[in-house]
């Protein structure tokens, strides 16, 4: 196979591939790193793996470790594997068969998602898509509760649940990842409040848990993460995302400006033990803010007032009229979207009939 120099694709994954990897197989010019170019996952290979090769052999059956699998060349632990096996388990009656790469009839807990381990342990568990197949599945079906036994896999660090259909609330335990760098798990049915413990994640970079149904309040210990709450990133988006949920104010000062659009309509019987919520003309910090090309902005009325909100560049020159319309007391969202426009500096005006505010914005392409 060394001889098929120009080779740009190699996929020779679930098959029943046995023994040693030939080094020719790196005369090859090819990004082995990419699974869209080479897979050989899903056989029976055995180390060592030829070093072009050594960190992207994915899983392999073998007989001489306990959970049956290796991954890149040493075995997988099986207590790891027994919590993917509990997402499954709740999973039964929804999960995407398609992720069934060896056609046994059923998910093996090595074929939930796309998968990393190192030294034996589950480092990245990816639900969102299976990054080993040429498509996307937009749902992989997870459903259920997310299990309690989460907090075991301590070198976890990218646990992305993006887009299923899980339920219930966040579990504590998820506070033991002490490793965890990307917490992604907006567009499911969450409830319940968001722990206190989520801020033990001292090396949490990214958290989304926008569009679900979270309830209560944020937890003040929410500000001991070290995230950048006002950034956006061009793979994720947002670094903080809990919008599109029932959350109730008061917010912590850290994460105030930037929780987005909430249903409150269940937060008087929630709020109680609170003193009452100052409520006057409010602008907030838009989020993203630096952004590419679209940017929220929320702003509060304490009575039924005009609201004007319009955009101008550095030199004070009006550029677009956002909005221009007579609006109910309660908090409003307003989206801008300037694809139109180059990079730079703007503002953002807001004015009504007793209260005028200007919140500054960077737009980076």
């Amino acid at each position: 196979i060394g001889n098929l120099i120009i080779l740009e694709k190699l996929h020779l994954n679930n098959n029943q591939f046995t023994g040693l990897i030939p080094e020719t197989i790196c005369n090859i010019n090819m990004a082995f790193y990419n699974p869209y170019r080479f897979d050989i996952s899903g056989n029976f290979l055995i180390p060592p793996y030829p070093d072009c090769v050594a960190e992207f052999v994915g899983y392999q059956y073998s007989e001489d470790c306990e959970s049956n699998y290796l991954f890149d060349g040493i075995c997988t632990e099986q207590s790891d594997l027994d919590v993917l096996q509990k997402f499954i388990d709740n999973s039964s009656e929804t999960i995407n068969m398609e992720m069934d790469d060896n056609n046994n009839g059923i998910i093996e807990p090595i074929e939930l998602g796309t998968q990393h381990w190192w030294n034996g342990r589950l480092t990245e568990l990816n639900c969102n898509y299976d990054l080993a197949n040429e498509f996307t599945l937009s749902d992989l079906g997870l459903s259920g509760e997310i299990p309690q036994e989460i907090g075991t896999l301590d070198s976890l660090e990218i646990l992305w649940l993006e887009d299923n259909q899980l339920t219930g609330p966040i579990p504590t335990e998820i506070g033991n990842l002490s490793k965890l760098k990307y917490l992604i798990m907006h567009h499911n049915s969450l409830s319940g409040s968001i722990p206190s413990e989520i801020g033990n994640l001292s090396n949490l970079e990214i958290l989304k848990l926008d569009n679900n149904q979270l309830t209560g309040y944020i937890p003040e210990s929410i500000c001991d993460l070290n995230i950048v709450f006002n950034w956006q990133n061009n793979l994720f988006g947002e670094n903080f995302a809990v919008y599109n949920n029932q959350i109730c104010p008061p917010y912590p000062d850290c994460v105030d400006a930037y929780v987005g659009l909430q249903n409150t309509t269940n937060c008087d019987q929630a709020s109680v033990g609170f003193e009452p919520i100052p409520f006057d003309y409010k602008i907030r910090d838009p989020y993203p803010n630096p952004f590419n090309a679209q940017t929220t902005i929320q702003i509060t009325l304490p009575i039924k007032d005009i609201m004007i909100v319009k955009v101008y560049d550095v030199n004070g020159s009006e550029l677009k009229t956002l909005v221009h319309s007579i609006f109910d007391s309660g908090t409003h969202t307003i989206k801008w979207d300037a694809g139109d426009l180059p990079s730079g500096i703007y503002f953002i005006r807001m004015q009504s009939r007793h209260f005028v505010g200007t919140k500054k914005v960077s737009l980076i392409k």
